[in-house]
């Protein structure tokens, strides 16, 4: 099976299996972090106020999509001259997204919990 450019699950690919779980709970972790976090705060700004909150959650998305991928791309180029294979600095980086992933999530719920 081919998923990307160098990315195959054949043996000696720089793909695991392993690394698909890593990627659906990181995935995971976001959708059920961000959406609740987002309307708790929603919920707390008025109506004369919601564009400018709107142009605020874009614009931090935007900076945080910037800021992990030059902190994940710069982990992964780190591991990698490190002398780590690709596809290992490559599960790394997955484990650092999952981890994220769990961190947001637990500060969501703690957020759900305390309104």
């Amino acid at each position: 099976m081919r998923l990307g450019p160098g990315l195959g699950s054949g043996p000696g690919s720089a793909w695991s299996a392993a690394l698909l779980p890593l990627l659906l709970l990181g995935g995971a972790g976001h959708a059920a972090a961000f959406s609740p976090l987002v309307a708790q705060i929603a919920n707390r700004v008025g109506a004369s106020r919601a564009p400018a909150f709107s142009a605020l959650v874009t614009t931090t998305m935007q900076v945080a999509i910037l800021v992990g991928v030059a902190a994940l791309g710069s982990l992964y180029t780190a591991a990698v001259e490190g002398g780590a294979a690709a596809g290992n600095a490559f599960a790394l980086v997955c484990a650092a997204v999952a981890a994220l992933s769990i961190l947001a999530l637990g500060a969501s719920l703690r957020v759900a919990v305390a309104r």
